[in-house]
């Protein structure tokens, strides 16, 4: 298990280290509140803005509504597995 603080921090230093190709492999995040949706959209455009991405792979249907019910899905692209997210890196 991982919590947002330590999330936090390993997203960071992978973007200051210039790695912003990122996913996220949700398979086991079961509830997210509105720290981590917004933690999660400014990472996301962190990487866009250095030309990357972060793509959401395994998001729970529950995770995966609340995402959409605020609007946050226009800022991810969500995958029904990790492999598939990264086909879509590589196209």
């Amino acid at each position: 298990t991982i919590n947002l603080k330590i999330l936090n921090e390993k997203i960071l230093q992978l973007i200051k280290a210039d790695k912003t190709t990122l996913i996220a492999d949700c398979r086991e995040l079961t509830y997210m509140n509105s720290t981590g949706l917004g933690g999660l959209i400014d990472y996301c455009r962190m990487c866009q803005e250095r030309k990357g991405d972060l793509k959401l792979a395994g998001v729970d249907e529950k995770v995966c509504e609340i995402i959409s019910i605020v609007g946050a899905d226009r800022f991810f692209n969500m995958y029904d597995t990790v492999e598939e997210a990264i086909t879509a890196f590589e196209n």
